[in-house]
């Protein structure tokens, strides 16, 4: 992300998701350089169930909704990310859900490579991501 205004705006939403709360604001500044910011309209499809991937949004404004199949298993809001094993597999993953906009959204994507990056930097990171998939 290359806007300075942006990354500021959305530092303390990065600050509240359990990923990054233990990073200090210069930390966040570091990841938000990394992330790309996408934007969708309500019942967009962001991610598809099977279909590969080696990235991780995290939600910044809006909400989700997760399913697998034809059943619905779970909502998400602002401050929550999905998508985080694709950032731990050997090259790409498939994705374990379909993912969509029930409200307009304002996601933030981190690919693969940029988070591996991030984690010679911040192991800590990577040890919360191990944490949260246990």
């Amino acid at each position: 992300m290359e806007n300075t205004t942006e990354r500021n705006i959305y530092t303390p939403i990065l600050k509240t998701t359990p990923l990054f709360k233990t990073l200090s604001e210069e930390e966040i500044g570091a990841v938000l350089v990394h992330c790309v910011k996408r934007d969708y309209a309500a019942g967009d499809t962001i991610l598809t169930q099977g279909e590969t991937g080696n990235s991780m949004l995290i939600i910044v404004e809006g909400a989700v909704e997760y399913w697998k199949g034809n059943k619905k298993v779970g909502t998400d809001k602002a401050g929550a990310f999905f998508g985080e094993i694709a950032l731990l597999a050997k090259g790409v993953a498939k994705r374990q859900a379909t993912v969509k906009a029930t409200q307009d959204c304002v996601l933030l994507e981190i690919y693969q490579p940029s988070f591996k990056e991030l984690l010679r930097k911040y192991p800590e990171v990577g040890v919360l991501v191990i944490q949260m998939l246990a």
